[in-house]
């Protein structure tokens, strides 16, 4: 052996004891943290992670799998692109502590030097349904499929008179082994008891969505890992004689469960600074150029943009689509030409779409323009793909239709003192327009809607309201086009005091899917 090649042999040995020998100075002490920060809220006893791992043993004897499943980025799951956007639900394992656990396992998952770190003891929390209101599943549901996914929808009435709102808000799963996420929307019609009535079981099935259209769409939503605390403190109104939408997704448990779960929130009725209201602010509703089909054995891409009529801030939002979807980008463009990056998933799945919190509530100027871009696959090459071989997917709601939606969570930033104007967020084509208006100090005041496609005002109304009470009304006007309409309060000199988003959209049929 030469000189040089005896130096380079030397050289890579050399390099190599250092790194040897701090793969041996690990221990499950030094990771002990990380499992119990990343891991063990769901996989332990009674939690919906089909292995426990709270302790030593546990865990090493999962050693190689948990090696494969941290490598390919299977788990943690549901994960933003870590350089996009910033969130408060971000579960993505930093490389440095990704590398601290394959180090560890390569090295033979030696024990912890202190006996303490052998048991995590993140014991389960579940929380007890303690506020002023309570609404639970009135029947047991039993879990029928369990070794697939089910999606299941209960019907909850609310006996409210008038408007609330709610705050402090509580989902409480009965069985977190099966419950993987639950989206509760508000509806005041009673088309929900027909779909009730179609399933002979508890609830009724629904792969894609609650099978109609909803007025308060996504007006709460939960996931195991996902709990926003200063998003449950914000006000969601309630109208008068409600009712809770309430969408379960099931995840497989290979035996027989049941699961009787509960919503719990406190109540006030005067409006605050903190209301929030979810509205869909991009979809196809508001796309351009898209195609009535997803056409086969290709990719398609979508795009879709709306701007803000007038000021608000953004706390969350929540991009929905089915098996065909493979990403999302999604971001806002100020007036000023500056770009606000939100939320960007190379890798899409709909078993883990979730609501993404802001670290922090972000402003956005009237003339912001919201985009959301997606690309569907459809072909063999998705491995989600549902139909074989890959057929023509329409829009829809069904298990082979695809969606292309995203909800957005914002907090208006000028609301005035003497009247607050509440309306639903999505409107079904022909459907009255109901109202609820909270005035401090009028006696009479004015709605107007006017169309954001440019058609200036389309009608408006004088309405007797009492100073200090909530005021519910249905508007009945002309049916409306498919848009994007805003609806003004203001007082009869023409001062606007409240304006909010209403989307008219197109009632789903659940019976011709």
């Amino acid at each position: 052996m030469s000189s040089s090649g005896f130096f380079r042999v030397f050289s890579v040995f050399f390099f190599l004891i250092p790194v040897r020998a701090e793969a041996q100075d690990i221990d499950f002490g030094d990771v002990a943290p990380l499992f119990k920060t990343h891991c063990t809220y769901c996989h332990q006893p009674g939690q919906m992670g089909p292995m426990p791992l709270t302790n030593y043993e546990e865990i090493r004897s999962y050693g190689q799998m948990i090696k494969y499943v941290i490598q390919a980025e299977y788990m943690p799951p549901g994960l933003p692109d870590a350089d996009y956007g910033a969130h408060k639900n971000r579960r993505k394992l930093p490389d440095s502590e990704k590398k601290q656990i394959l180090a560890w396992v390569d090295a033979g998952m030696p024990p912890s030097q202190d006996e303490q770190t052998h048991n995590l003891s993140l014991s389960p929390v579940v929380p007890t349904p303690k506020a002023q209101q309570v609404f639970c599943m009135d029947t047991v549901f039993e879990q029928y499929s369990v070794y697939m996914p089910q999606f299941q929808v209960f019907v909850i009435p609310t006996s409210f008179r008038q408007g609330v709102f709610a705050h402090n808000i509580r989902f409480h799963p009965g069985n977190s082994t099966i419950v993987r996420s639950c989206r509760i929307s508000v509806s005041t019609d009673d088309k929900w008891q027909k779909l009730d009535d179609w399933d002979p079981r508890y609830g009724y099935y629904s792969f894609g969505g609650p099978g109609a259209i909803p007025e308060y769409e996504s007006w709460y939503e939960w996931q195991p890992f996902n709990v926003d605390e200063s998003d449950s403190r914000r006000l969601r109104y309630l109208p008068p004689y409600s009712y809770f939408i309430v969408e379960m997704h099931y995840g497989p448990a290979g035996t027989k469960q049941w699961d009787q779960s509960c919503l719990s929130f406190d109540t006030i009725h005067q409006p605050t600074q903190l209301q929030v209201q979810s509205a869909p602010l991009v979809s196809r509703l508001t796309a351009r150029g898209i195609f009535e089909t997803l056409p086969a054995n290709q990719k398609t891409r979508v795009h879709s943009s709306f701007t803000l009529p007038f000021d608000m801030s953004i706390t969350a939002l929540s991009p929905t689509a089915h098996l065909l979807c493979r990403n999302w980008e999604i971001y806002a463009k100020t007036p000023e030409g500056n770009i606000k990056k939100l939320l960007k998933i190379s890798d899409w799945q709909k078993m883990w779409q979730e609501k993404y919190y802001l670290q922090r509530p972000l402003h956005l100027k009237a003339g912001t323009e919201i985009r959301a871009l997606a690309t569907y696959d459809n072909s063999s090459n998705n491995p989600y793909q549902p139909a074989d071989p890959p057929i023509a997917i329409p829009w829809g709601h069904g298990m082979y239709e695809e969606q292309f939606k995203v909800t957005f969570d914002y907090i208006k930033t000028q609301v005035s003192d003497s009247a607050n104007l509440r309306t639903p967020s999505q409107l079904v084509k022909g459907k009255p327009v109901p109202l609820s208006i909270w005035s401090t100090g009028l006696k009479q005041c004015k709605v107007s809607l006017l169309s954001l496609a440019g058609e200036g005002t389309v009608d408006e109304k004088v309405l007797s309201v009492s100073p200090c009470r909530w005021h519910h009304d249905r508007w009945e006007i002309s049916p409306l086009p498919l848009g994007v309409y805003e609806l003004h309060l203001s007082d009869l000199s023409g001062k606007i005091l409240d304006r909010t988003l209403l989307f008219v959209v197109e009632e789903v049929d659940f019976f011709k899917r």
